[in-house]
């Protein structure tokens, strides 16, 4: 069985052509993508959640995923500020008890 892993474009310089191939199917690049996010937040977590760059890789996938989905970053980026506006943010722990 042969195993694939999306990696960052730019790492084609330094792999051995052989090794490479390109995802043409967008299912399949989706499904790649939902496996490295899963692999860069166990990764994040692996830190305790105390590495700037591994909270990059995440946002990374994160803005990967939602490219693949026709989502520009800067949307992302409003639609933040929007809910940040309109509903806060999560810096005082607030919680809602009995869900």
């Amino acid at each position: 069985m042969v195993t694939r892993k999306i990696i960052r474009d730019d790492l084609d310089q330094v792999i051995d052509e052989n090794r490479l191939g390109i995802v043409k199917d967008k299912q399949e690049h989706m499904d790649l993508l939902i496996a490295k996010i899963d692999e860069e937040l166990l990764e994040l977590k692996e830190t305790n959640y105390s590495d700037a760059t591994e909270f990059a890789d995440v946002i990374e996938v994160i803005v990967a995923i939602a490219k693949l989905n026709d989502i520009a970053e800067q949307t992302i980026d409003m639609e933040r500020l929007h809910k940040e506006c309109s509903n806060g943010i999560f810096d005082k722990g607030l919680v809602l008890n009995d869900i």
